[in-house]
């Protein structure tokens, strides 16, 4: 008798001709995926109502500022690292994972150093709490940063499921950890802290059951794979340092208060563009096999997308005035921003040809890709910003969005169409 299993497979094969996808592999994946997304969304959906009712503005917006300063003082780490570890795995080199954390350490030192100096240059301006919560990231978030390559490994290896329940129950851990540091120490240091620290440890201790769980075969860092990641991560600091400028720049012209407005008017399209990077990560392996895969098959995943994003920008503007008001009524001002930035999303199919160009080491566009578009974004944004305040800088957020993605969909039309 036929199995329920054998049924399912049967259904799925016969779904690809219209689908034009592998479906097998992305029921796997996205089933677990969906899972850990699911409760990632949760988890941060918990801690953004908590965030939103229980913390001053000040001392979020201040909280705000100093994980982007950590995150714009990434550009000094080997960032490219995670991308390559997973296409190499993905081709049968698991050694790099392992051979690449203590080369990984070895970068993350001009972003101690200069955690470190900023930490110094607070206590000399005899403001304590921002010298010890940059005394904390200087040590914990290189670290954490490091040890965070596990899910890249994961992925390569497409152990989608043990990349869920680490990540999964890390997320409850650290909701549960935050959530009493608000209600017990809402204090900028605690806050900082909890989070560096924790991420950090976890981040280790799930690094080393991978080790375990999958003990390194080809034991080697093949020389272009170094060579890859480098120039990754060089075309990655402009691109790093652009994703954090609009929040250093609101906090130092108009004060942590706007800058809690300003995240809470980005905060849930963010999450939800989250989600889709999340579905392109997972794309990543699959087209390192088949080294950047079919532009036809693409596309029709494109118009997929397409579609659904079309529905969820709809659905958002019609709900966020109620959703607000009833959830995050601290931060009503943050509705026609946010309702406004929401159409960002719109591009968000477009996320899709990113891995593709990365599958096929596309370097000379990516480096267009990675560093003369966020050089334009902190242009403009610092000129928007300046203008018109926070209108400004959602503006010059969506000016990039659509820029950033038609550039990437013309060069993954042009690499696949000319190979």
């Amino acid at each position: 008798m036929t199995t329920l299993k054998d049924k399912i497979f049967r259904l799925l094969k016969w779904s690809e001709k219209y689908t034009k996808t592998d479906m097998i592999y992305a029921s796997r994946s996205g089933f677990w995926l969906l899972i850990g997304q699911s409760i990632g969304t949760l988890v941060s959906l918990i801690l953004t109502l908590v965030f939103a009712n229980y913390l001053s503005k000040e001392v979020f917006g201040i909280y705000k500022y100093i994980l982007s300063t950590v995150g714009f003082l990434t550009v000094f780490s080997l960032s490219g690292m995670n991308t390559v570890i997973t296409r190499a795995v993905a081709q049968g080199y698991d050694g790099t994972f392992k051979y690449s954390l203590l080369l990984q350490l070895k970068w993350t030192l001009p972003q101690f150093l200069s955690l470190l100096a900023l930490s110094i240059y607070y206590y000399l301006q005899l403001n304590t709490p921002y010298a010890i919560a940059f005394l904390v990231t200087s040590i914990f978030g290189p670290l954490s940063t490091v040890a965070n390559s596990f899910n890249a490994f994961l992925h390569g290896k497409q152990d989608f499921r043990t990349s869920t329940f680490y990540n999964a129950g890390s997320a409850i851990l650290y909701g549960t950890l935050m959530v009493s540091v608000v209600f017990y120490a809402p204090k900028i240091v605690w806050l900082i802290a909890t989070y560096f620290i924790f991420h950090a440890l976890i981040n280790i201790f799930f690094c080393f059951r991978t080790l375990k769980k999958y003990p390194p075969i080809n034991p080697t860092l093949r020389d272009e794979d170094v060579s890859y990641a480098k120039h990754l991560s060089i075309m990655n600091v402009i691109g790093s340092a652009a994703q954090q400028i609009d929040n250093i720049i609101v906090y130092h012209l108009l004060g942590p208060a706007q800058l809690a407005i300003f995240t809470f008017s980005t905060i849930l399209p963010d999450r939800i563009r989250t989600i889709f990077n999340t579905l392109a990560s997972a794309a990543l392996p699959k087209l390192s096999e088949k080294e950047g895969g079919s532009w036809k098959s693409i596309k029709f995943k494109m118009i997929q997308l397409g579609i659904l994003a079309t529905f969820i920008i709809l659905l958002y503007v019609l709900t966020a005035h109620y959703f607000y008001n009833l959830f995050f009524p601290q931060y009503v001002s943050s509705i026609w921003y946010s309702q406004i930035y929401v159409f960002s999303l719109l591009v968000l199919p477009g996320y899709i040809s990113l891995p593709t160009l990365q599958a096929i080491k596309s370097q000379k566009e990516l480096y267009v890709i990675n560093v003369i578009i966020p050089i334009f974004k902190i242009v403009i944004t610092g000129i928007a910003i300046f203008l018109w305040g926070i209108l400004g800088a959602i503006i010059a957020k969506v000016i990039y969005y659509f820029i950033f993605t038609s550039i990437v969909i013309y060069f993954t039309d042009l690499k696949l169409n000319s190979s």
